[in-house]
């Protein structure tokens, strides 16, 4: 029979080993994925539908996570309190008029979460302006949730994405 701190003394060991391997399992625990795209994506107008962007591009994604393509979405494998950044830059239109709008919509598993931006501001009809959404926030998900980026354009028309990357972009970033 082990008396008390002897089984004490090697429960301690026990867990100090277990972490050394857990971390050299996984040393780098964060889960941070960045994709951008340059492709122009054509959003067409619609009363309330939201179109999903297609950040196709990868500059980072640690633990692939997102799923590219017309379907883009992020799928987190762990819980935990994430942080997303998104931004988007409509091309130069003249099909704004007052009243008509853009927004930048956070999805969390397939349903609408949060406004990252909206602008209703804006009459291009007299001479094509950019216009330029982007935001973040936080929110706890549990393992298996998604996340993706939509976006809303009521102008009647469509207008492309601004074809740069340094404008249409998205950052996921779960601390562990």
């Amino acid at each position: 029979m082990i008396d008390p701190e002897t089984k004490a003394y090697i429960d301690q060991q026990l867990r100090f080993y277990q972490r050394i391997r857990d971390e050299r399992a996984a040393p780098d625990r964060t889960i941070y994925a960045e994709y951008t795209t340059a492709a122009a994506q054509s959003i067409p107008s619609h009363g309330s539908n939201y179109n999903v962007i297609d950040y196709g591009t990868k500059v980072k994604d640690t633990h692939n996570i997102v799923t590219t393509g017309a379907s883009w979405v992020a799928t987190l494998p762990a819980p935990g309190a994430v942080s997303v950044q998104a931004a988007t830059m409509f091309a130069s239109s003249t099909a704004w008029g007052l009243g008509e709008s853009g927004s930048l919509i956070l999805f969390y598993n397939g349903a609408l979460y949060r406004a990252l931006d909206q602008d209703d501001e804006m009459d291009s009809s007299g001479t094509g302006q950019f216009k330029i959404l982007g935001g973040g926030t936080r929110v706890w998900c549990d393992t298996g949730d998604t996340l993706d980026i939509r976006i809303y354009n009521n102008s009647g028309s469509t207008i492309a994405l601004y074809n740069s990357g340094v404008w249409n972009w998205v950052t996921i970033c779960l601390p562990r």
